[in-house]
């Protein structure tokens, strides 16, 4: 019997066969029956009732050093794709979490399962705020860190704020400099489907430089650790 995770790859390995070039061409009604709170229920129960699978889920599983939990459902290798859900959870001061200002190695569709946030996006300006600039570097999954190299300088003025809430779509390309502001009092939840890296590094921001090693460092779950967090994800989509 074919299950949620076997249809949502097929699904995505029929787009990603496709190689779409933009936003645009990402747009696409087949990613309506994936990226919904029912559909993340069913995988996330298909997870749980299979010791094996939420093993390999936990290896390539961990909190970002942006703040979120982020969980791979589903990963392809060529085509590549990547299935995930990104889970802020509330912080113990109130107020707004908030991301460095990025970009991505990739185009990404993200839909909101629950919580609020919003989206604030950037251009270099001279008239803008002076910040560091970073070369990025994917995570190492053998060392379970990231790579950050300090790379000059530049200025950054604010675009345009996005607010989401549940049920909201939108698709980003790899140019666009961004960041997620989430409300720190709530439960928030995207669906996140990335696409094939068109770049090896991405941009990293911040007022300072970063030498910290330990915001660097993204251990993967242990297979206990994210079974209480699927559990209580259940629970937050009311399942």
């Amino acid at each position: 019997m074919s299950t949620f995770i076997e249809q949502a790859r097929r699904t995505l390995l029929e787009m990603a066969h496709e190689a779409p070039r933009s936003v645009a061409d990402y747009s696409d009604s087949r990613l309506t029956s994936i990226l919904n709170g029912y559909s993340a229920a069913q995988i996330v129960r298909e997870i749980l009732d299979s010791s094996q699978v939420l093993e390999d889920i936990a290896r390539r599983s961990y909190t970002h050093s942006n703040g979120f939990d982020k969980i791979t459902l589903i990963s392809n290798g060529k085509p590549e794709f990547k299935l995930r859900l990104h889970i802020w959870w509330p912080r113990v001061r109130s107020g707004q979490n908030t991301e460095l200002i990025h970009n991505h190695r990739w185009l990404f569709t993200s839909t909101t399962l629950c919580g609020s946030a919003q989206v604030e996006t950037f251009t270099e300006k001279d008239s803008g705020e002076p910040m560091c600039r970073h070369e990025y570097f994917p995570r190492h999954d053998a060392l379970e860190k990231y790579d950050l190299k300090f790379v000059g300088r530049s200025r950054l003025a604010s675009d345009l704020m996005i607010k989401l809430t549940p049920g909201s779509t939108y698709s980003m390309g790899p140019d666009l400099l961004h960041r997620v502001l989430w409300a720190a009092d709530l439960v928030s939840m995207t669906m996140f489907v990335r696409w094939e890296s068109i770049r090896s590094t991405a941009a990293v921001f911040s007022e300072s430089v970063i030498k910290d090693e330990k915001i660097l460092s993204v251990p993967s779950f242990a297979p206990d650790q994210l079974r209480l967090k699927l559990e209580s994800v259940l629970r937050e989509l009311g399942c």
